[in-house]
């Protein structure tokens, strides 16, 4: 009995969990969803667009107070809800990012051949104002977090939840204030590597994400000194993904799949967002010797999380072929 009861507490957490999928698939739907980031939400002093965000939330969360009588449910359901939202404007930036990226490769083309077509930049042009633009996406987050914390007197357990959700928004924030020039902290390096953290560890990821982000602010000389600095710290992102992945393939392996609220894991959303894209998904696979037979040869994928070197080490003087072995078999590959 006592399992059977155990079975339908955790079914029905899951399913409070999950009613935020069908919150943001109704947001997604509304007038002023496709407005952030756009030349309205640019030019919104007054940041209608966060505003109408959280009083759709409001709305939902009313509905579902009174469907929920459970206090650990609507708890349950709020927290999915927080985490949501905060993915919600982490895609819609990124989005904004990939806009831009498709409109700089468009234009390069064009400049190439000019019996193309003018490329309309209407909707996907870099941020006019960075200084203003951060400004706006700091008020952004301000109002979202503030109406959360407004539950956290009904809803005591959320109140780590908010700190932690909006502690990702927030760097995703300070790593467009470095590229902006307007941080007070201006260390590229400390925003990069808690930026990997706080997203997956998958370094090619990393890189991606801050590439966009720089997109979005600087000119392409700029972003070609920021990609010499990210190329700096690759190592020390490296090894914080190295270590961090060596102690949680078992704890993983134990997890069910019905422990996972859909739509809620950073790594499986951003791997959605840059599904396809020629910076993260080449060169999954390398071919290389097998180290215990040269006569073998073996392709084998290698965990993304960790860039490996492909052709040549500098440092090391050895064919990159042999770090690729070192990684995926350890001492006997050497």
């Amino acid at each position: 009995m006592n399992d059977l009861l155990s079975l339908y507490t955790s079914d029905a957490v899951f399913a409070a969990q999950s009613a935020h999928i069908y919150v943001f698939e109704s947001i997604a739907e509304s007038n002023f969803a496709d407005d952030f980031f756009s030349s309205l939400w640019e030019n919104d002093t007054q940041n209608y667009t966060a505003q109408s965000l959280v009083v759709a939330i409001d709305e939902h969360l009313s509905e579902m107070s009174t469907c929920l009588s459970n206090d650990l449910l609507y708890s349950k359901a709020v927290s999915a809800i927080v985490k949501a939202t905060i993915r919600f404007y982490i895609r819609r930036l990124l989005f904004k990012a990939g806009q831009v990226r498709k409109l700089q490769k468009a234009r390069t083309r064009s400049m190439r051949d000019p019996t193309k077509k003018k490329v309309d930049d209407t909707m996907s042009r870099p941020f006019e104002e960075s200084f203003d633009i951060v400004r706006r996406i700091e008020a952004d987050i301000k109002i979202m977090k503030t109406f959360f914390e407004g539950m956290v007197p009904r809803i005591p357990p959320i109140s780590r939840v908010i700190e932690h959700e909006f502690s990702i928004l927030v760097t995703f924030q300070e790593c467009l204030n470095v590229a902006a020039g307007v941080s007070l902290d201006s260390s590229f390096a400390a925003f990069a590597t808690v930026l990997h953290k706080k997203t997956g560890r998958n370094v090619r990821m990393t890189k991606t994400i801050i590439d966009d982000l720089w997109r979005l602010v600087v000119n392409s000389k700029e972003r070609h000194r920021m990609r010499s600095e990210l190329k700096k710290i690759g190592p020390e992102l490296n090894k914080i993904s190295m270590l961090c992945n060596k102690g949680q393939t078992e704890s993983l392996s134990e997890l069910s799949e019905r422990a996972e609220v859909p739509g809620l894991d950073m790594k499986s959303i951003l791997k959605d967002i840059y599904s396809g894209d020629d910076r993260i998904d080449d060169h999954n696979k390398v071919h290389f010797p097998h180290p215990f037979d040269k006569k073998k040869t073996k392709e084998k994928k290698i965990d993304t999380n960790v860039e490996v070197d492909r052709w040549y080490d500098r440092e090391s003087e050895q064919p990159r072929h042999i770090k690729v072995a070192e990684a995926v078999w350890g001492e006997q590959g050497k």
